[in-house]
């Protein structure tokens, strides 16, 4: 036999008024129902992010900006955040910086603040710094597009101004900006770039720099912008 359930709704009211950043979390109480029958109902809490937040994923509190291009589609950065090393982009993800700064100022191995590879499909859009800028490797890319990576470049600032300018061999550096290789391509819609002109054998040549050997394969294509060096 069927036992008889009667359908009601729950209000919960909460003394609280959330900020415009907030995380959504999904809470799933169970509810007893008598003759021993369970059932459950889930809703919706809006949370505050915490101070200790530095990345909004789809919505979602994130602390590692790797892991957040790995999972979601769309990102905001809510701090400024000195990254160890490149982040990799190999899926289809929007980043807005959101009035904040990118920087490597200790990364080693030289692959630039994004890495953007076959399947990589980046867009940047809002105010904010990617600052590549750094002494600890012989290259301070922004933007490193390689294989059939996409990037698209709406708005921020762009800079490796004070970059390291001799490589650990002695010969100049090329302090390249934004770099595109393989069959790589790169569209910029606007933004402000800054090239190294610190750098005293080059000045900020290389600020767009598409490989020589993929002209016919890769591409960068400006559209607007301001640029300097």
């Amino acid at each position: 036999n069927l036992l008889p359930l009667n359908i009601f709704s729950l209000y919960i009211t909460v003394p609280y008024s959330f900020p415009e950043e907030s995380v959504l979390i999904n809470v799933a109480p169970t509810i007893g129902v008598p003759e021993t029958v369970t059932s459950s109902v889930t809703w919706s809490v809006k949370v505050p992010v915490e101070e200790t937040d530095v990345i909004l994923a789809n919505g979602m509190s994130c602390e590692d900006l790797q892991t957040a291009v790995n999972t979601a589609s769309k990102i905001k950065l809510l701090k400024d955040i000195d990254l160890v090393t490149a982040v990799e982009v190999t899926t289809k993800v929007a980043i807005d910086l959101n009035g904040k700064t990118l920087t490597a100022k200790e990364d080693t191995e030289g692959n630039g603040i994004f890495m953007v590879k076959a399947g990589g499909d980046l867009t940047t859009n809002g105010e904010g710094t990617i600052d590549s800028a750094c002494q600890t490797n012989d290259y301070s890319m922004a933007i490193w597009a390689k294989e059939t990576g996409k990037v698209t470049i709406n708005g921020g600032t762009f800079t490796n101004r004070g970059a390291k300018d001799k490589e650990d061999n002695g010969k100049a550096n090329n302090n390249e900006l934004i770099y595109a290789r393989d069959a790589a391509q790169v569209v910029i819609n606007g933004g402000e770039f800054i090239g190294n002109i610190d750098n005293e054998t080059y000045g900020a040549r290389y600020t767009l720099n598409l490989r020589d050997q993929n002209t016919d394969t890769a591409s960068i294509i400006v559209k607007g912008g301001t640029f300097e060096g």
